[in-house]
Order: structure tokens, then C-alpha cells, then sequence
């Protein structure tokens, strides 16, 4: 018959303590037939490299259009996201629509950190460019993100979506004539060890 041991350490002076919770109810905890540590939810800095150590969401339902909108602004602002640890990677997967009328080129590029996704030096390339043909509309199509940080400092992370339109108006998570609403913005972070 196997036994359970357990084993104090000689170099400590403190005293742990295994208490029963309050319950009226006969349970059993089976231990893993493996060695290795039990990680608690005090303990995430415990987790190996690769493990997923937290998931938040952002999303924006609402629409709206902006006027002239001939030069970026800030369309879209996702919630920041904290790190939860200070040394991990943040992968970052998101996606918004915007539409524009008229046959005007529409721009759009995503902002993480204060800095344009995909750049180059000091000219931005956007991550995307349509254009809705002589009077044509671009109905509410999507535009995804998917990107990593290395996350170094436990700073706060924030994302935003940027869009212009080379003349007309920009919408925003709807269709030019609003008979249809854009799938809402989103955002997901995974923050791995």
C-alpha cells in the first residue's frame, strides 16, 4: 500500500497548516501520479513557460460615423489590458469593421502601444486599404489584428483602431445606409508565460 508523507523543511520556521472546509460532505482528493508542484492561485509566477496565465476580452457594440473624416483619428478604444505577470508574452487577436461611400478610399490601421501595427520607420503602413469603386459603398467589412508583445515591464497595454477616408464619411461597426450592423469590435488578449 502506498503512503502519503509529509515532509517538513529543516530551514523553515513557519508552520503550514492543512484545513478542512466547511462542508458536511465526504470528499477525496486524488494526487497525481507525477512529480511536481501544486500551483495555487497565489502562485501564477510558478507557472512553466508556454502556460496561458490569463484571457480578457474588450468588445464595443455601438456604432457611429464620423464626418470628414479625411485624417486618422480615434474611431475605436478597447479597454487596456493589465499583464498580470511581468515577464510574459501578450498575444493579441482582434478584429473591427468600418465602411466608407462614394468611391473613396478607405484606411484603416490598428494602434498598440502608441505605435502603428505594422510601420516602417517613420512612415505608417496601414494594415488596410479598400476602395468602394465609383460610387460604391465598403459595407462593413472586417479588419483583424494578430500580433504578440513581449511584455517586459507589467505595463498597461492599449489598443485602438484608426481610419480615414480619402473624401465622404467613415462608419463605424454599421453599413453606409445602416440596414446592417458590422460584427461589434473586439479584442482578446492571451497573455502566455
Amino acid at each position: 500500500m502506498s503512503k502519503v508523507v509529509i515532509q517538513g523543511n529543516a530551514s523553515g520556521t513557519g508552520n503550514f497548516t492543512i484545513a478542512a472546509p466547511n462542508s458536511n460532505t465526504d470528499r477525496t482528493f486524488n494526487l497525481p501520479d507525477a512529480a511536481g508542484t501544486v500551483l495555487t492561485s497565489a502562485s501564477n509566477a510558478d507557472f512553466p513557460s508556454g502556460s496561458v496565465v490569463n484571457i480578457a476580452i474588450s468588445e464595443i457594440t455601438a456604432s457611429s460615423t464620423r464626418a470628414t473624416a479625411t485624417s486618422f483619428a480615434d474611431d475605436i478604444v478597447f479597454a487596456n489590458y493589465t499583464p498580470v505577470r511581468t515577464t510574459s508574452t501578450i498575444y493579441i487577436i482582434g478584429n473591427a469593421s468600418m465602411s466608407s461611400y462614394g468611391g473613396y478610399y478607405l484606411y484603416v490601421k490598428w494602434v498598440v502601444n502608441g505605435s502603428d501595427y505594422l510601420s516602417t520607420g517613420t512612415t505608417p503602413i496601414c494594415t488596410y486599404l479598400d476602395y468602394s469603386g465609383t460610387g460604391g459603398n465598403n459595407e462593413h467589412k472586417g479588419y483583424p489584428i494578430h500580433t504578440k508583445i513581449d511584455n517586459t515591464t507589467g505595463a498597461d497595454i492599449t489598443c485602438k483602431v484608426q481610419g480615414r477616408v480619402s473624401g465622404s464619411t467613415l462608419y463605424i461597426n454599421r453599413s453606409v445606409n445602416a440596414s446592417q450592423s458590422g460584427a461589434p469590435a473586439s479584442i482578446m488578449y492571451i497573455e502566455v508565460a
